[in-house]
């Protein structure tokens, strides 16, 4: 990490350059775009701040303060963008600004160097207070976006993980468990966390929404914890949902024979939001296959119960690529979005 202030004066005009760097653990290509999807159009900066209205493509509205920033130039290996508001009614007081954000490779990662040029107004207080706002909001971005290019978001605080597996030892132990793994025995198809939610009638595109929220992200790490956590205890009740005539070996031989059938094969359910999301990351790719087991009626059970047994995992979407188990979309090992990031999946497809 690199930080760099400079102040250049020509008469009574002060132009402030602030630079800062980080390693991301993905390749460029990569880097770029969680900058545009998460940074930009999100605006994770690891703050208690709401995310900003996209006004178009090119364009953010920040709220608050009603700042409005625009990208000017979308290069292979850089960003430019720079406020078009500039002012004290939206709490920036400079006469230009202009950021530009580069992505160079750096042994199998990317080195991101974050460059802002702009010009505060000729006082004192605007000076200093455009010199901090600058270097606390462009360092906290940069360092949320080293944090999801390494995938530490998805992991769950210390104060997060206790909370969580006291609510998981009460979960585990509950009578409302025991009724509802009842139910799951003796349904003739697969059951899961998210039946019965508002997410089963939502479109594709609000369920995408929900997985990259906040909430989203806080119930995929509960979801991973339990995974974690749980993980013999929730094999154990999906083998047993599976019902009395589960044949273990017969299993494991239609599920090997379901994860050849495509390059990548993706086990889910109708319902998940973090199914579509893989679907939509695997849809520039050949040869790849959803196998939705909620239609299959007893034999998705025994599929996910084999998939339970081979990974450890019972969560939903499982991904196979080339028959080879790689977690799901954002837990398991390594996960199939960390193996696209990385450049990982393109290398195991041959593209």
């Amino acid at each position: 990490m690199r930080h760099l202030l400079v102040c250049c004066c020509l008469a009574r005009t002060t132009s402030v350059v602030f630079e800062t760097t980080r390693t991301l653990a993905v390749r460029p290509s990569a880097a770029k775009q969680l900058w545009l999807s998460e940074t930009w159009k999100r605006g994770r900066y690891g703050l208690p701040l709401p995310p900003p209205i996209n006004l178009d493509g090119n364009e953010r509205l920040v709220v608050p303060p009603g700042l409005r920033e625009g990208i000017v130039d979308n290069s292979d290996d850089a960003i430019a963008y720079q406020v078009m508001n500039p002012g004290w009614l939206s709490l920036y007081p400079v006469h230009r600004h202009r950021g530009r954000v580069r992505f160079d490779t750096a042994q199998n990662a990317t080195r991101m160097t974050w460059t802002v040029d702009y010009e505060p107004f000729d006082d004192g207080f605007a000076e200093g207070w455009t010199a901090f706002l600058t270097k606390f909001i462009v360092s906290s971005a940069a360092d949320e976006l080293a944090k999801i290019a390494s995938g530490e978001d998805q992991i769950p605080s210390p104060v997060e993980r206790f909370v969580v597996r006291r609510l998981l030892d009460w979960f585990r132990d509950s009578d409302l468990v025991e009724k509802e793994h009842a139910k799951h025995v003796a349904s003739p198809t697969v059951s899961h966390l998210l039946k019965g939610t508002p997410l089963v009638e939502a479109a594709d595109d609000s369920k995408l929404v929900f997985a990259s929220s906040y909430l989203g992200r806080l119930v995929a790490r509960v979801v991973k914890e339990e995974g974690e956590y749980l993980s013999e205890w929730k094999v154990a009740k999906i083998v047993e949902a599976a019902g009395p005539t589960f044949d273990a070996a017969a299993a494991r031989e239609d599920l090997r024979a379901e994860a050849a059938r495509a390059d990548v094969v993706v086990f889910s359910f109708t319902d998940c939001p973090w199914c579509v999301a893989a679907k939509r990351l695997l849809a520039a790719y050949d040869s790849v296959l959803d196998i939705d087991l909620e239609p299959l009626g007893p034999r998705g059970k025994t599929l996910r119960a084999a998939i339970a047994l081979e990974t450890g995992r019972t969560s939903m979407p499982a991904v196979y690529v080339r028959g080879e188990a790689i977690g799901g979309y954002t837990d398991g090992r390594p996960g199939l979005l960390a193996l696209h990031r990385t450049g990982e999946l393109q290398q195991r497809l041959g593209v």
